[in-house]
């Protein structure tokens, strides 16, 4: 499970090529290679997703640098084990712009390879951290239940010592024990899924029970998801609401989430879509970015224009702070001119970064305008990764395309029957979306 405290690390990139680090360059008609621009270069963005798995590794790419300097095509050559990871970087970095490769002092196309690091500083090594570990672990030892509390919670975030959730869990169960609702509510997240099983489950609801019974809020809404899911209980969708309500009417701002979830779908409740973004605006009131996004979202379903434009702000808001499907919908709120005025450039902008995060709906629009160039350069060879991208994972859309594609000999590609045969025989178990 990643702290909050980790989630605010930034990635460690190590971006290495030739010329990558700004090395002299020869005078004369000597060649040169491409060189970033680090002045118009955004680091990528780490998908959420990714992050609160921990997913972390190098994924390495090869890029063709135009001779205007931008990048004409790029591709994943090795992967770095997480796809998110890997789309994310290629995104990224093929927004840079570079000086292209030269030959007798003319710019020239050319490519070059690159590796991009992703990785959690969990700050085992400071000192000072590991000083304050070394104190709290002799206090822990002599049975102080808060140092306890505190060992676990180092050991789960990596501060002072190496992350190690069973050493985590150990000590957070000592606190738990005695009695501290925070251990409680701690040792329960260690395990769930995904760190834990069906059996961790059981296990989890006993403390989460004993936590909320002492009226720790955000046990209460773990509790209810448990009692909803029948994630080691019982199915007993009166008994989550039950708790849910506990938990709003205690000020968790996340608890309004799952009400309206509740009063949306009807679940432990008489199904009441207002009550339900009721229920949202009151999270959002609270600051509760989920309850920002699922307002946002919300309102631009509606058919009401006054809604979008209510809409627009807090999608941005949920966009800005890296949430995929916020980036999507703000695509589309600029594509379709829905809530604020069309822009294609920044529809497109937004979709980038949702595709980044492995968004399926926005690699398809994002697909879908660079084959027509609307909004961006007309790049048919992305467009078509993309659309295969999306595809992969189902999308009847991108499937459609893509036999479309194989039936006509488009986007660069030959006619190919048994393409369109291929991508035919995924349709039909999309064929309802």
């Amino acid at each position: 499970m990643i702290t909050q405290a980790m989630a605010r690390q930034a990635a460690a990139a190590v971006l290495a090529l030739a010329g990558w680090h700004g090395a002299a360059q020869a005078a004369g008609p000597a060649p040169t290679p491409a060189v970033a621009d680090f002045n118009r270069c955004e680091k990528p963005v780490w998908p959420q997703d990714a992050l609160r798995r921990e997913q972390q590794g190098t994924v390495t790419m090869a890029f063709r640098i135009g001779a205007d300097g931008s990048v004409v095509e790029s591709k994943v050559t090795k992967s770095s084990g997480y796809p998110l990871l890997d789309e994310a970087a290629r995104f990224g970095i093929a927004k840079c712009k570079f000086k292209p490769a030269t030959l007798n002092g003319k710019p020239q196309s050319s490519w070059m390879r690159m590796q991009y690091v992703w990785t959690l500083d969990h700050s085992a090594n400071d000192p000072a951290l590991q000083a304050a570990f070394a104190s709290t672990l002799e206090a822990a030892e002599a049975g102080d239940v808060a140092a306890q509390r505190k060992l676990g919670e180092l050991y789960r975030s990596g501060k002072g010592v190496q992350p190690d959730n069973a050493q985590a869990l150990q000590w957070l169960s000592k606190a738990a024990d005695a009695g501290d609702a925070e251990a409680q509510y701690l040792a329960a997240l260690l395990l769930l899924p995904p760190q834990g099983g069906p059996a961790d489950a059981v296990q989890a609801h006993q403390w989460l029970l004993k936590a909320a019974v002492q009226g720790h809020a955000m046990a209460m809404v773990l509790l209810a998801a448990q009692y909803s899911n029948g994630n080691g209980v019982d199915k007993d969708s009166e008994q989550a609401y039950a708790w849910l309500r506990k938990a709003a009417d205690a000020g968790t701002p996340r608890a309004y989430v799952g009400l309206a979830w509740m009063y949306q779908t009807g679940q432990g409740v008489d199904r009441n879509p207002d009550e339900a973004l009721r229920m949202l605006r009151q999270g959002a009131e609270l600051g509760d970015a989920h309850a920002i996004l699922g307002l946002g979202a919300e309102l631009f379903r509606s058919q009401s224009p006054r809604d979008h434009a209510e809409a627009v702000p807090l999608l941005a808001q949920a966009a800005g702070k890296g949430n995929p499907h916020a980036q999507a919908l703000l695509g589309q709120a600029y594509r379709e001119g829905r809530g604020v005025p069309a822009d294609v450039a920044a529809a497109a902008e937004w979709f980038r970064k949702a595709a980044a995060q492995s968004h399926v709906e926005a690699q398809f629009a994002l697909a879908e305008m660079l084959e027509q160039g609307s909004g961006v350069r007309k790049d048919e060879a992305e467009a078509l990764r993309l659309y295969e991208l999306a595809a992969g994972r189902g999308w009847a859309p991108a499937l459609r395309r893509l036999i479309t594609v194989s039936e006509r000999g488009e986007l660069g590609r030959p006619v190919d029957v048994a393409a369109a045969a291929h991508w035919r025989a995924r349709l039909p178990a999309t064929s309802a979306r």
